[in-house]
Order: C-alpha cells, then sequence, then structure tokens
C-alpha cells in the first residue's frame, strides 16, 4: 500500500469515528459538557506524551495557535448547529461543504488544479447540499451554521495541515494539538456550570468519555493522513461519513430519513469520491 492509500484508509477511519462522536454530542442533554468531554479526554491522554517530545517546535508554533483559535469557534458553532436541526441533516451540510471550500481554497491559495471530473464532482457535492438544506428539519439558521462550520472546519484543516507538514517530528505536533486544543470548552463549561461543574461533570462522564476517545480516533488518523496524502483528498474521504450519519440518525436517533435527504447525502458522497480520483496538487 503506498503512502497516499494509506492517508486515505486513515480518513476512512476517521470518518466512521467521526460520525459516531457527533451523534453523542447531538443526542447528549448537556452539549456542553459533552464537548468538554470530548476536548479534555484527547488531552488527558496526550499530556503523558509531553515527556517524550519535549516542548513545541518553534516552527510549529504559529499552526498550533491558529489551529487552537478555529477550533474554539467551531466548537460553539458546531453546539449551536446541533440545536437547529436534526443531527443527520446537519451533519451532512456541515461535512459536505468542506470539499467545496477545501477545492476552492487550494485552487485560490496553493496553486491546485482541477480537472473536469473534479469539476463535476464539486457540482454533485452542491446539489447533494440543496437537496439536504430543502429538507423541513432543517431550518434556515441551521443551515447557516451547519454552513459555518463546515468554513470554519476548511480553515483548521489547512492550519492543521501545515503544522503536520513543518514538523520535524510529527509526534511533537500531535501531542501539543492535544494539549492546547483541549482547555477551551472544559473552561468555558466550568464557567457555565459554577456552583454545579462538578454535579454536571459527573452526570455525562460516561458518555463524555466515550464521546472523548471517539473525537480522538476521530481526527488523530486524519492528522497522520495530512502528511502523507493530499489534503483535498483526506477531506473529502472524510465527507463519506455523510453515510454513516444517515444510518445514526435514522437507527439510533429516530429521524426520519426522507428518501431526498438520503439522495442527497449519497450525491454529496459521490461527487467527495470523484474529487479524490481526479484532483491534481502542485
Amino acid at each position: 500500500m503506498s503512502a497516499v492509500a494509506g492517508g486515505l484508509a486513515l480518513a476512512g477511519v476517521s470518518a466512521v469515528a467521526s460520525s459516531s462522536s457527533h451523534a453523542l454530542l447531538k443526542s447528549s442533554g448537556d452539549k456542553f459538557a459533552m464537548q468538554a468531554w470530548a476536548q479534555f479526554t484527547p488531552m488527558a491522554v496526550a499530556l503523558p506524551f509531553t515527556l517524550w517530545v519535549g516542548l513545541p517546535e518553534p516552527a510549529i508554533y504559529p499552526w498550533l495557535l491558529s489551529g487552537w483559535a478555529l477550533h474554539s469557534v467551531y466548537y460553539l458553532v458546531l453546539i449551536w448547529s446541533y440545536t437547529t436541526s436534526d443531527y443527520s441533516a446537519a451533519y451532512p451540510i456541515a461535512r459536505g461543504v468542506i470539499p467545496i471550500f477545501t477545492a476552492v481554497l487550494g485552487i485560490l491559495l496553493l496553486g491546485d488544479k482541477l480537472t473536469m471530473l473534479a469539476l463535476m464532482g464539486i457540482a454533485v457535492i452542491s446539489i447533494g447540499i440543496l437537496m439536504l438544506s430543502l429538507n423541513q428539519s432543517v431550518t434556515r439558521t441551521g443551515l447557516i451554521a451547519a454552513g459555518l462550520s463546515g468554513l470554519i472546519n476548511t480553515g483548521f484543516t489547512l492550519t492543521d495541515a501545515k503544522g503536520m507538514r513543518v514538523a520535524q517530528d510529527p509526534m511533537n505536533f500531535l501531542v501539543w494539538y492535544y494539549i492546547i486544543d483541549g482547555f477551551t470548552m472544559p473552561l468555558l463549561f466550568a464557567a457555565r456550570s459554577r456552583g454545579r461543574f462538578l454535579e454536571a461533570a459527573k452526570a455525562s462522564a460516561r458518555t463524555g468519555l466515550t464521546s472523548g476517545l471517539l473525537a480522538l480516533f476521530a481526527f488523530l488518523p486524519t492528522l497522520v493522513a495530512f502528511r502523507i496524502a493530499p489534503v483535498g483528498a483526506v477531506s473529502a474521504i472524510r465527507a463519506t461519513s455523510v453515510i454513516f450519519s444517515l444510518l445514526i440518525g435514522g437507527q439510533l436517533l429516530n429521524e426520519r430519513l426522507e428518501s431526498r435527504r438520503i439522495g442527497g447525502a449519497m450525491l454529496v458522497t459521490f461527487g467527495a469520491l470523484a474529487i479524490i480520483g481526479s484532483t491534481t496538487f502542485i
């Protein structure tokens, strides 16, 4: 298996874990608590490894900090998104727009070249997202929130990939990525909960730890893939998680799956795969 193929396989693993992690966030009663656990758990796992990797490499500081800022805003927008729409509607929209934004920014900022098949794939993704957004379970606010989360996701996709590539030791970036990323939501949750912080954290601990471990497996393979495979291809493979989100939303969250929503998610997936197969990067 080539390095690129291995990277895309890691992105596939990430797609499964990501949809499961997001489903737990959507189904939870206290989404701030769940998101706090989702950040705290990977940070706790990463802390012992600082004894091994040492301090952050100077070259990765800008990408760690910019990624932290984008991730922090993303978590808040994501919670907002999941309070306005069904999981199986909001998640495909948020995930589906990422390949589009990544492809466009790749052309404008990185000089990427797209074949006609890739452009057709982007059009198919757009049609799929339109089908999802026309579903009555998605409000206008929900559509904006989901689209915004996808745009921010694109931003930290680029910064995280850059950090992984400039790091001499990728493990150094991975460890400090999870440590720096692990403070925002737990602190906001503590400030929001005030006197009932420990009680609220304990009430969501079991599900929160599960969500945190899933969050770790949802993005760790992607970070590794960023170093060995094209960013656009990796993000497109992760977009196939819309299929898992439909299954989870319909079977576990008892959300209604209309044929239009299923068709839209399938189009998003097929369009993403077309981009993978036909995009060339400089």
